[in-house]
């Protein structure tokens, strides 16, 4: 557990003012956390619409260590089509078309959005749910697709029954389950 410098070199040539701002100058950092920050920083260049980012090496040298980052092209969308996910889905997972037209593809925008729309269904009787980007393209450095979602069985329970001697009541039965009768 000792103090050391993480500096990034980038290994292809990128003019990105945001990228170089970011990755410019040496950290001092605990040597058992450098992973992790490598993947914070990696992480970080995907939501700026670095997606292909990645370490391709990292050099240690005494107290220093630098890390050789992939940074890639820049990707935009061009279009994200809500494809055949239901209105109610896009609209409780604040889905807009627009955003995502001529936008930065961000990683944890496009992340979020699948998980409130795996939530909606997942609320609404498909806990088996799953979404994908279908006819996803990539021209040089922009991106289109359409979402595609896979409801699988839908499930529905008609009763719950319970020990009445329990003394519960069914109000607090429901709320603490997290269902809702009807």
């Amino acid at each position: 557990q000792n103090s050391c410098f993480l500096e990034f070199e980038v290994t292809d040539s990128v003019t990105d003012l945001k990228l170089k701002k970011t990755l410019q100058k040496p950290i001092k950092i605990d040597s058992l956390k450098i992973e992790k920050r490598i993947q914070k920083e990696l992480y970080n260049l995907r939501n700026i619409g670095f997606i292909e980012s990645s370490c391709d090496s990292t050099i240690w040298n005494n107290k220093k260590c630098v890390a050789y980052i992939h940074a890639g092209k820049k990707y935009k969308w061009l279009k994200l089509s809500k494809g055949n996910v239901d209105e109610a889905a896009l609209s409780e997972s604040g889905y807009r078309e627009k955003i995502y037209n001529n936008a930065i593809f961000k990683e944890k925008q496009t992340a979020d959005l699948f998980k409130k729309i795996i939530r909606y269904y997942e609320e609404t009787g498909y806990p088996f749910a799953s979404i994908k980007m279908d006819s996803l393209n990539f021209d040089n450095n922009i991106s289109s697709g359409k979402l595609y979602i896979i409801k699988n069985k839908k499930i529905t329970i008609d009763s719950i029954v319970y020990d009445k001697s329990l003394k519960l009541s069914s109000s607090y039965l429901y709320s603490y389950i997290g269902l809702k009768p009807g």
